[in-house]
Order: structure tokens, then sequence, then C-alpha cells
């Protein structure tokens, strides 16, 4: 089965940077959930709100 690297990336006052890999079936099942967790964290969480926060996974195909 394939797998996808993900970034987490959180710029501000100190940057924070989550690297993780995960199989194609985690992420076709988490895919949504990641992106509306990034968004909804973003704009209620007052810790994080002077902070950049950016989701991205990788479409390649990485070693299995």
């Amino acid at each position: 089965m394939a797998s996808y690297v993900g970034t987490i990336a959180i710029s501000g006052p100190q940057k924070i940077e989550l690297i993780f890999r995960i199989n194609q079936k985690m992420w076709e099942m988490t895919r949504s959930f990641f992106y509306e967790a990034a968004a909804v964290q973003v704009r209620r969480d007052d810790l994080l709100r002077s902070y950049a926060l950016s989701f991205n996974v990788s479409e390649g195909v990485l070693h299995r």
C-alpha cells in the first residue's frame, strides 16, 4: 500500500513543524478531518491566533 508524508507547519513567534507518514487508507479516512481541525483551531484557539497554520500532505508515493 502506498505511503504519504504529511507536514503540519505552524509559523509564528516560534516555528513548529511536525512531519509524519501515513498509509493511503489512513489518509483517505482522515484527510477531511485534518483540514477541518486545522481551520477550526486557527479560528478559535486564542493561543494560536498569532500563528499561521498550514497542513500539507504530498500525493506522491514514498518508500513502502
